[in-house]
């Protein structure tokens, strides 16, 4: 369905956006650092800020752990960071797909994931797994990608921006954006 904004109520209505309410996390920006020798990951201020509590809402930001849900999707070149939330959405995103594969997808997705706590600088330990599956060494490329944080190798991440530098370009009017936002 395209954008009318002379109809309200016919804006498309996109799992992603279903769930959504005002002051959850919204993950943007682009951060360069670096992995130390034990595989510890400082998570940028600007996004380790927007995350939740362990607990939610009724903890205290300033006595509270926080936890992330790492994991290394099939077919994914890096890592997606998840609120405890939002994985329990992806997951069921994927079951309720009707998908023939859902099932396995979901068990791998889940086996494969990590909880990982925040320590008390901010960092994650990425576990020498999910580096081999990312392809990570040392320097990384964190993004805030909406409702996740992706944690990129350097490398794989200069190749996709030279892939998409070389592709058709598109603009937001392309994606249905209303002409007052794009």
């Amino acid at each position: 369905m395209a954008y009318n904004p002379n109809k309200w109520g016919e804006i498309p209505c996109f799992p992603m956006f279903s769930q959504i309410k005002a002051g959850m996390p919204l993950f943007t920006g682009k951060f360069d650092y670096s992995v130390d020798d034990k595989g510890r990951l400082s998570v940028p201020a600007r996004l380790r800020d927007q995350l939740p509590p362990v607990g939610g809402a009724a903890a205290s930001k300033e006595t509270a752990e926080t936890s992330v849900i790492i994991t290394c999707l099939t077919g994914a070149e890096h890592l997606s960071v998840y609120t405890e939330e939002d994985f329990l959405r992806l997951l069921q995103s994927i079951t309720v797909s009707g998908h023939e594969r859902a099932d396995e997808y979901v068990r791998s997705t889940s086996a494969e994931a990590e909880t990982v706590f925040l320590d008390k600088q901010g960092r994650v330990q990425l576990s020498p797994e999910l580096r081999r599956k990312a392809g990570i060494t040392r320097e990384v490329v964190v993004t805030g990608v909406f409702r996740r944080i992706e944690i990129w190798a350097a490398d794989r991440w200069d190749q996709r921006q030279k892939t998409l530098e070389a592709a058709p370009k598109v603009r937001p009017k392309d994606f249905g954006v209303p002409p007052d936002l794009g």
